[in-house]
């Protein structure tokens, strides 16, 4: 798993520019959480507090408002509400309805703590310690 630190960080894309000011957490094929719509299961590949990007690899086709629930490795899950913002080959990226920070920082702790080593989590030049502190980790917990 990688955690990206984008803040800020402004690039051109297939799908057009992209601005990002929350962490991303990008997930391993073996960790994915399920989005669920309907009757149908898609891998999360990435979780933000605004978005996520998830696999759509039935090739189904959505309307702009979409509506589910994410399920994650450790059994939790929350609803979420989104729009569609773009699509690219079986990727979608959707908004969502601010998905709460806790909830992603329960994410990344759980990570840190399955992960042997656990500074592969961290990209941009940060270090485990700074991501620790970033999410209110501490070493006792």
């Amino acid at each position: 798993m990688v955690l990206k630190k984008l803040f800020g960080h402004s690039s051109k894309k297939a799908y057009g520019s992209e601005k990002r000011d929350f962490v991303r957490l990008v997930y391993p094929p073996d960790k994915r959480p399920v989005l669920t719509v309907g009757d149908n299961a898609f891998e999360v590949l990435n979780i933000c507090e605004t978005g996520i990007k998830f696999l759509n690899h039935m090739e189904k086709s959505f309307g702009k408002q979409v509506f589910g629930k994410i399920t994650f490795q450790n059994g939790g899950s929350i609803k979420i509400n989104g729009k569609i913002r773009w699509e690219g080959g079986r990727e979608i990226g959707m908004f969502v309805t601010r998905i709460p920070a806790f909830v992603i920082k329960q994410e990344i702790r759980t990570f840190i703590r399955r992960e042997a080593n656990a500074d592969t989590l961290v990209t941009s030049g940060a270090s485990i310690e700074a991501a620790k502190q970033e999410i209110d980790l501490e070493d006792n917990e």
